[in-house]
């Protein structure tokens, strides 16, 4: 999964799937990245690998940024998927992103209604395609079936250097780790996104996560216009899209000028870091979070993890304000350090 040469992109100018050693490269102007993207190639990239929702889905082309349903804007994250390891430059199909992707422990069994003091059967799955009690099968046996409850997919960050800089090879990898996921994704206008796009205020200065407001973003960040279902003066609607459980995680992102670790330089990069939610209030609070006089509904939580140390300003203050990725199943997020399994260079 971290090989760089078996990641892919969807590019939804030429509705092909392209490799990392092409979409890496700011002389392919047709992809549908922002220049601030193009700013840093030094810096890397932030990227989530998530081949089960790109397998899953008919439309790559709406899935190709995180969170879905964004699409190329200046405030996504590119989506990417693995090759299915035939030399092709063929992206990783349903079945095998299922086998990888999803857990496959929580093995089925069959109870006998007939029979209560009879031993639970193991369930398999057979070459006829019947999902079945071993003692009922037809066919050839396949595999134990099992309930594909839990899932995951993995975000990547580059890791900075002390000096602020990256060689490209180290990156933060997050897996996350997420319960019966709805990869269903339709009309984002139908019903609250899976994935769902918000602005994060840091009162506390981001120190260990801390205290945060969640508010609706603007319309520019969401293509525009609000989700025909949403109200932003409802506030019944504005708390179902702002609906968050403890105990859950969410991500937060934002950009970072690398001028304030090292004033020399005029690039930067998307930095993205995962917390819990350590508690989250039931009702919606009026908030004044820009300082103009007026305020907008906001759900206040605590999120516990890394700080959240952005400071573009450089007024010795991390930034207040960020972006967050609000989804309704992540059971546990695993960081970790580590070296790609091939230095990622551009091509």
């Amino acid at each position: 999964m971290l090989d760089s040469d078996n990641w892919m992109l969807y590019n939804t100018s030429s509705g092909a799937w392209v490799t990392y050693g092409w979409f890496i490269n700011p002389a392919n102007s047709g992809i549908p990245f922002v220049s601030s993207f193009y700013n840093a190639p030094a810096e890397g990239n932030v990227f989530v690998i998530d081949p089960l929702a790109l397998a899953t889905t008919t439309n790559p082309a709406a899935l190709s940024r995180y969170p879905y349903p964004l699409g190329p804007t200046t405030n996504s994250i590119p989506r990417l998927t693995l090759d299915d390891g035939t030399g092709t430059n063929t992206p990783m199909g349903q079945l095998l992103a299922d086998r990888i992707f999803t857990w496959q422990d929580d093995e089925l069994i069959e109870l006998n209604a007939d029979d209560p003091d009879r031993r639970p059967e193991q369930v398999y799955l057979d070459d006829t395609g019947a999902i079945v009690a071993y003692s009922q099968t037809t066919g050839n046996l396949l595999h134990r079936a099992f309930d594909g409850a839990y899932s995951w997919f993995a975000t990547v960050t580059p890791a900075l250097n002390p000096d602020g800089t990256s060689d490209m090879n180290r990156y933060n990898v997050s897996i996350v780790v997420c319960y019966r996921r709805d990869l269903q994704y339709i009309d984002p206008n139908a019903k609250p996104a899976t994935e769902r796009l918000v602005n994060v205020t840091f009162p506390g200065g981001g120190y260990g996560g801390g205290d945060a407001a969640l508010s609706l973003p603007g319309t520019a960040l969401l293509g525009g216009a609000m989700p025909s279902y949403l109200n932003p003066a409802d506030t019944e609607q504005v708390s179902e899209y702002l609906s968050v459980r403890q105990n859950r995680w969410m991500l937060v992102y934002g950009w970072e000028l690398l001028q304030a670790k090292d004033p020399s330089s005029s690039r930067g990069r998307w930095v993205a870091k995962w917390y819990r939610v350590v508690i989250a209030d039931d009702e919606l609070v009026e908030q004044d979070i820009d300082k103009d006089g007026d305020t907008e509904k906001c759900r206040s939580v605590t999120l516990a993890g890394p700080d959240w140390d952005i400071d573009n300003d450089g007024n010795g203050q991390p930034d207040r304000y960020a972006y967050g990725v609000l989804m309704d199943n992540v059971l546990g997020v695993y960081t970790k350090t580590i070296e790609l399994d091939r230095g990622m260079v551009r091509r």
